[in-house]
């Protein structure tokens, strides 16, 4: 109904991320940033669709934006796991989003609902990491 509402384009471009349709995620994602005002949250998401669209270097251009942000005023730590699990950095991923654990980050309540982060899924420290969110039973 509104062109111009940031979540609805954000949304969008992992939509399209999942669909495997990168040229329109980057596009989606684009704009969500565009029309944000450069959030840290949109920042994440077109990271993810640069990762998934194959361009790691622009993907790892964006963690560095995030990581320098983050000298400034809070980034939640759940924006460069996005990032991370984009690029297949499974490692990276989990370590990040023990951290948005650890610093409480309210972003962790889509944790399970986010197919992004599928691939992490039969990880151990993920079940974990899901029971201490209170998102997976013992």
């Amino acid at each position: 109904m509104d062109s111009n509402f940031v979540v609805a384009h954000w949304l969008l471009g992992f939509a399209y991320g999942q669909k495997s349709m990168f040229a329109e995620a980057l596009v989606a994602c684009q704009k969500a940033h565009a029309l944000s005002a450069g959030s840290a949250l949109t920042l994440g998401a077109l990271g993810h669709a640069w990762a998934l669209s194959g361009k790691c270097e622009e993907a790892q251009v964006i963690i560095s934006e995030l990581k320098k942000l983050a000298k400034r005023y809070y980034i939640s730590p759940y924006h460069l796991a996005i990032v991370y699990a984009g690029l297949g950095e499974k490692e990276k991923a989990l370590a990040w989003l023990q951290r948005a654990c650890e610093e409480r980050s309210s972003a962790l309540v889509f944790l399970k609902a986010q197919p992004i982060f599928d691939g992490l899924g039969p990880d151990p420290r993920f079940i974990a990491l899901l029971r201490k969110v209170g998102l997976e039973k013992e």
